[in-house]
């Protein structure tokens, strides 16, 4: 007599092996007993019925999250935290960040084309060097230097990863 055996698994990602710390975007769930070895099986079939997703990326990462420049050729960085951002918040944790470096330097965006301003006082010679990993998203690819203001080239982009 030949015999299929059938199984439906259920995942949830509160039950996986995390594989990067408290992150649930690298999980892997082990299954012991899942399969039986009996002479009288032929087939088994395995089936996932439903899988959900969760956005589980961040558009600012590990590989995007530094800004370096140098105020009056003394070299400095802002690491911004991982997570995800609007347009708002990017501008706070910027402020947040030279303020933290003892930088005169104050972040706006205009909310009509999507542009940083990065407006400079006292007077010091600042550069923000294309060595930076988050320059894609805060639109410049080359480095940009002055003393009164910066103005980006490209707007900001947090539309995330593609």
């Amino acid at each position: 007599m030949v015999y299929q055996d059938n199984r439906i698994i259920t995942l949830n990602s509160q039950d996986g092996e995390k594989q990067n710390g408290t992150y649930l975007s690298n999980i892997n769930f082990n299954f012991s007993g899942l399969l039986s070895d009996d002479k009288n099986i032929i087939r088994t079939y395995i089936t996932v019925l439903n899988a959900q997703f969760p956005v589980s990326f961040y558009i600012i990462e590990n590989d995007n999250n530094v800004l370096s420049y140098t105020e009056n050729s003394v070299p400095k960085t802002i690491t911004i935290t991982i997570g995800n951002y609007n347009g708002n918040q990017m501008v706070t944790a910027l402020n947040a960040g030279f303020t933290a470096n003892s930088s005169n330097v104050t972040v706006t965006l205009n909310s009509q084309n999507g542009i940083l301003y990065f407006f400079i006082t006292g007077g010091a010679s600042f550069t923000f060097l294309s060595t930076s990993t988050i320059k894609s998203i805060l639109g410049f690819s080359s480095d940009i230097t002055s003393t009164t203001a910066i103005i980006m080239p490209y707007q900001l982009n947090l539309l995330g990863k593609k």
